[in-house]
């Protein structure tokens, strides 16, 4: 649909329909692993492998639509899906075939889901609204009435329904809970980087989109292999030792990415090593993060609580974008306006920010001076957001 649309809105509603189905597979596969595997240490294989997998799917889906696109255009890039899709289609039919599950009617909560929805799209509208005209403004201050109402009315809604969206048993459950936040944090960092990197290769280096997007192996590659080995060390040294030990490494990759983009004569090296550490650290987390919530809860909440799980990882895909937007643009501003001795408009914050530098009317060298300046708070800033994570995975991880 998406390949052969001829208008905006076909696209869009192709669009649409291929999030429903990631949003369908993301909560149902580690639904399936928990209902297949039972005990502690297979479980953490299977989800071990869960994360090593995404991480290859990541990967090649990124090489392969970038190859596309080069080739054959958007149209190439769409199109090249589909038999991964139907090979995906047959391997599910064939492997489920006679599993029909157990079948429950109940009535479905429209009502939760409409607030639910509108909570979601009115927060995240406040965070990217907010990074581009201001906390003050208007219209941003207005999604966030929103947000604060709908949700209220959703909690509400969710406490008298008696099939809920969200089970208040979810939110009282903390092994559940403690693995979202973890999870939040994760994606809030993990996401930046595939942003951000980028954005500093280019900009702020000046190097094309092809070898931005080879540094970024350096990135995902130990992300590939660590889930499996992780989930062999979690089983041997126990659970709260490797997140932890990922978190860290996290935070030990981004001080280094911080050294390399605070002094741009250092090595290229060095940025790559910095990548790789925090690849690595993440591996450590992708499957486990997965195990965690799902091991903390009973099989009747296991297909609730993975969609609930998976609505917290996309809200941290875009918190992904908005902190370190918002972080950027506060560090750029002040060093803007003392080269060119005036206080910059907010749109021309924001197109410096995104490299366009063209768009500073008194020269692009003193915006791209700022930007390389303003940019190195980036990886600072999410190094404390998985410091974090380490000190709450130490407290809480492993705990009744």
């Amino acid at each position: 649909m998406a390949v052969l649309a001829t208008r905006t809105e076909w696209l869009l509603a192709a669009r649409f329909l291929q999030g429903a189905g990631g949003a369908l597979l993301a909560a149902s596969g580690p639904a399936a692993l928990t209902a297949v595997f039972h005990g502690e240490a297979e479980r953490k294989r299977a989800f071990g492998w869960l994360g090593s997998c995404g991480g290859v799917g990541l990967t090649l889906g990124a090489l392969l639509s970038g190859a596309a696109t080069a080739q054959g255009g958007w149209r190439a890039a769409l199109a090249i899906h589909l038999p991964l899709v139907l090979a995906a289609l047959v391997l599910a039919l064939w492997n489920f075939r006679g599993h029909a599950g157990r079948v429950v009617h109940t009535r479905f909560d429209l009502v939760g889901a409409v607030l639910g929805f509108t909570t979601i799209a009115a927060a995240m509208a406040f965070g990217i609204l907010g990074a581009e005209r201001g906390w003050g403004a208007s219209a941003v201050l207005a999604c966030l009435a929103i947000a604060l109402v709908a949700g209220s009315l959703f909690a509400r809604s969710q406490r008298r329904h008696p099939a809920p969206l969200l089970p208040p048993a979810l939110l009282r459950n903390r092994g559940f809970v403690f693995a979202c936040l973890l999870t939040l944090l994760f994606t809030t960092v993990w996401v930046a980087m595939f942003i951000y990197v980028p954005l500093h290769q280019q900009a702020a280096r000046g190097h094309d989109a092809d070898h931005a997007g080879r540094t970024l192996l350096a990135l995902l590659m130990p992300a590939m292999v660590m889930p499996a080995l992780a989930s062999r060390l979690a089983v041997r040294i126990g659970t709260r030792a490797v997140l932890v030990g990922g978190c860290l490494a996290m935070a030990a990759g981004l001080g280094l990415l911080y050294l390399a983009w605070t002094d741009l004569s250092r090595p290229a090296a060095l940025e790559w090593l910095a990548l790789a550490v925090c690849g690595s650290g993440a591996g450590c987390l992708y499957g486990l993060l997965d195990y965690l919530a799902m091991a903390s809860l009973p099989n009747a909440l296991a297909g609730t609580g993975s969609a609930a799980f998976n609505v917290l990882r996309l809200l941290g895909d875009a918190l992904g974008a908005i902190v370190p937007g918002a972080v950027l643009v506060q560090a750029l501003a002040p060093r803007l306006a003392a080269a060119i001795g005036e206080p910059v408009p907010r749109e021309v914050l924001n197109a410096v920010a995104a490299g366009q530098f063209g768009a500073l009317a008194s020269g692009g060298a003193a915006a791209a001076e700022a930007f390389r300046g303003a940019i190195a708070a980036v990886p600072a800033v999410l190094a404390v957001l998985v410091l974090l994570g380490a000190v709450l995975a130490w407290w809480r991880a492993e705990r009744p």
